[in-house]
C-alpha cells in the first residue's frame, strides 16, 4: 500500500509455521536487501485443538500413578513447539475429586499425572487457561489394586465354633490396601 509519503506498507498474514522468503519489488525491480527471510512460529494455544493421549485415560489401577500427554496446537492447526501454557487436571467421581499435576515439557507438550485411591468410575477434566481441552471430560474406570493381606477379612460362623468330624468353612473378603473390594481373585 502506497502511504503517499515515499514509503509503502506490506502486510502478510501467514497461517502455517515454517521458513519463508519474501521477494520485494517496486516497479518490477527487486529492492535492496531483498529477498527477506523470516520464520513463522505457532500462535497461542487453542484448547479445543489440543490432543490428549496416553494410558492414563484407559487402564487405571487404584493407588497407582496414571499419566497422559497433551499436545498443543494453535487455531490454525500448527503444532506448538514451546511451553508456557497453564493446564489443570481434575479427576472426579461421586466419592471424591483428585487434582492432577501437569509438567511442562517445554516443547509444546505437557505430561499430566494423578493417583486415584478409590476404585470406581471417574471423569478426567482437562483445561488450558480455563478453557476445556479437546473432548474433555474423559470417562475412565479405576480398578482395585492387588489384595493386601493386612486388609483381608475372614467371616463366617465356623470361625467361632467347629465340631470335630464336620466340615467347616468361612469366607475371606479380599480388599486392596486402599479398602477397595476385589471383584475377582487376589
Amino acid at each position: 500500500v502506497d502511504k503517499n509519503d515515499g514509503s509503502y506498507e506490506v502486510t502478510l498474514l501467514p497461517t502455517v509455521t515454517g521458513q519463508y522468503t519474501v521477494h520485494a519489488q517496486l516497479s518490477g525491480r527487486q529492492i535492496a536487501e531483498s529477498p527477506h527471510r523470516f520464520t513463522v512460529t505457532a500462535a497461542a494455544t487453542d484448547a479445543s485443538l489440543c490432543v490428549v493421549s496416553g494410558s492414563g485415560l484407559m487402564s487405571l489401577t487404584a493407588g497407582e500413578e496414571a499419566t497422559f500427554t497433551v499436545a498443543t496446537y494453535d487455531s490454525y492447526g500448527n503444532k506448538r513447539t514451546s511451553g508456557g501454557d497453564v493446564f489443570t487436571v481434575q479427576v472426579a467421581s461421586e466419592a471424591m475429586t483428585v487434582d492432577g499435576v501437569v509438567r511442562d515439557a517445554g516443547d509444546g507438550t505437557y505430561v499430566a499425572a494423578f493417583v486415584c485411591p478409590l476404585a470406581g468410575r471417574y471423569q478426567v477434566h482437562v483445561s488450558c487457561a480455563g478453557q476445556r481441552v479437546g473432548p474433555s471430560p474423559f470417562n475412565v474406570v479405576v480398578s482395585p489394586n492387588r489384595a493386601d493381606t493386612a486388609t483381608l477379612v475372614p467371616v463366617g460362623s465356623s470361625l467361632q465354633k467347629v465340631v470335630a468330624g464336620e466340615h467347616a468353612s468361612f469366607t475371606i473378603i479380599a480388599k486392596d490396601r486402599f479398602g477397595n473390594l476385589l471383584q475377582a481373585g487376589g
